[in-house]
């Protein structure tokens, strides 16, 4: 393997990861992108409008409509108009989601778990704060960014 600065490491990391696990949910009919959107908002007590969905999940609105025509027609999430603004529309996970992002989420633990075998628990523990502390840092520069 090529030495990688650590910016490529992470880029070639998350990018294979990704793949792995959508290789793995697929049988499911899931992608990584999906299940992304089904651990939001299974995380949420409530619906969530769109934009604010698509905002946590890092994607545009047309890119996160596709997503959900897909977990909609499968029945594992519903939109409906928002009462109080009809052009807004608020989106739920159904209980049939539920379970799939369950499944879902063994299938993703394993990956994860798979993953990381080699690394002792030290290890892991400094990388997870090590990546805790480089997102932090991205994360304020993007608002100090977006101040301007």
């Amino acid at each position: 393997m090529p030495q990688y600065t650590l910016g490529r490491q992470i880029a070639v990391v998350a990018r294979l990861w990704r793949g792995e696990l959508d290789r793995r949910l697929h049988p499911h009919s899931l992608s990584q992108a999906r299940y992304v959107l089904l651990t939001l908002l299974a995380e949420v007590s409530g619906p969530i409008a769109q934009n604010d969905l698509a905002e946590q999940a890092g994607i545009s609105g047309p890119t996160l409509v596709r997503q959900l025509d897909q977990l909609e027609s499968a029945g594992l999430v519903e939109r409906r108009d928002a009462p109080e603004d009809r052009r807004v529309k608020h989106v739920c996970i159904t209980a049939a989601g539920r379970t799939t992002h369950c499944d879902a989420s063994r299938i993703a633990l394993a990956l994860r778990q798979e993953l990381v075998a080699d690394l002792p628990a030290s290890q892991l523990t400094s990388l997870n704060a090590s990546l805790a502390c480089v997102l932090r840092r991205l994360e304020t520069i993007r608002m100090s960014d977006s101040a301007k």
